[in-house]
């Protein structure tokens, strides 16, 4: 059964919202103001599912979904119909929670983990959890293919690219150190159960994360795998990436995009054979 929410939507948020998804002139304008008055720092609004969220409209994703209602459904939409009761979804860099709170709402049984390096995210995560009157389970630290501190280094406008391996064309605000481990470790810990269902989207460091899965990857329980990555590393049948999920039984396809987000890179799933 899905959680019901409040729909106690503030009437500046509703005509924020209004403003943004029409394209109305003015509305970034309206925004800068009563942001720079330090009212305003979130426009609440419902996603396309149903779900609340706190939402910057100065930040890329965030107003990818006011505009659009979700950003990357094909990836919600993947994931669900393995979310049986019992299930246990990973969501490998949770950002502000956009696909585990969505997936938890519409997906009551199962038991949703996210994976999130980064203190600003988490307490948004947190905050549009509580929103949403639904337990996600948290883990603050980044999966790599080995334990460590790493630099994280923040991005600026586009928390979604905030990363373990920077780019020299993007910008980054700051960087601070995280613990980062192996799935593997966190699983033979029993610190978290293992995945049904694993949605991986590190900005770059979707290898690593695997590497680091090796004992999990073998789990029959563990029934598909979305990932965003540059498309030869899952068509070239001579990447890394392509042939640790052949070798651990899954066939791969990609995803077709739902909204308009185009980038160089694409989401795929490996379903297990």
């Amino acid at each position: 059964m899905v959680k019901k929410v409040d729909n106690d939507i503030p009437i500046v948020d509703r005509l924020l919202t209004l403003y943004f998804r029409r394209g109305w002139r003015g509305s970034y304008r309206i925004w800068h103001l009563l942001n720079s008055q330090e009212m305003k720092p979130f426009v609440k609004a419902n996603n396309k599912y149903g779900t609340q969220l706190l939402l910057s409209p100065l930040e890329y994703i965030d107003s990818f979904v006011l505009l659009a209602g979700y950003y990357e459904s094909e990836v919600l939409e993947a994931i669900l119909p393995f979310l049986h009761s019992g299930a246990v979804f990973w969501d490998v860099g949770a950002n502000f929670g956009l696909h585990a709170i969505t997936a938890k709402r519409l997906k009551p049984e199962a038991k949703v983990i996210c994976f999130e390096p980064s203190a600003l995210m988490i307490a948004r995560l947190q905050a549009n959890a509580r929103l949403n009157d639904v337990s996600v389970d948290v883990v603050n630290a980044a999966l790599t293919d080995c334990p460590g501190f790493r630099y994280l280094h923040i991005a600026e406008g586009n928390a979604g690219m905030t990363t373990l391996k920077p780019l020299a064309t993007a910008s980054y605000r700051s960087k601070v150190l995280c613990w980062s481990d192996t799935g593997d470790n966190l699983v033979e810990s029993r610190t978290v159960p293992a995945p049904t269902v694993i949605k991986l989207d590190v900005e770059g460091s979707e290898l690593d994360v695997l590497r680091g899965l090796k004992t999990v990857l073998r789990e029959s329980n563990l029934r598909a795998i979305v990932v965003e990555a540059d498309p030869n590393l899952l068509i070239e049948s001579d990447s890394e990436i392509y042939m640790i999920l052949r070798a651990a039984g899954f066939n791969i396809k990609m995803l077709t995009r739902n909204e308009r987000t185009q980038h160089h890179l694409e989401n795929f799933i490996a379903v297990r054979n």
